[in-house]
């Protein structure tokens, strides 16, 4: 009975909160800092879409210093810090 009425909500995964985020350069040791308040998943997609398309509008510092330098954009490098 107590399991039908007390049911833990299922915890929203890491990528789905927002909060501060790092972006790490696969090529230097170049690091970018920022915050989000939409999900980490959308931002660092948002990121990955403004390198890919190289589109200015979309550019952050961090877009801006890989297309500079033609280094690459490795979503892997893409960390949540802390949640909000």
């Amino acid at each position: 009975m107590r399991d039908m009425v007390c049911s833990p909500k299922n915890p929203l995964p890491l990528l789905q909160k927002c909060g501060v985020y790092r972006l790490a350069c696969p090529d230097c040791p170049t690091l970018y800092v920022g915050e989000t308040e939409r999900s980490f998943s959308i931002r660092f997609n948002e990121h990955k879409v403004a390198f890919e398309s190289k589109l200015q509008k979309w550019q952050s510092a961090f877009v801006e210093h890989l297309l500079e330098e033609g280094h690459t954009f490795d979503p892997k490098r893409c960390t949540p810090l802390h949640i909000e």
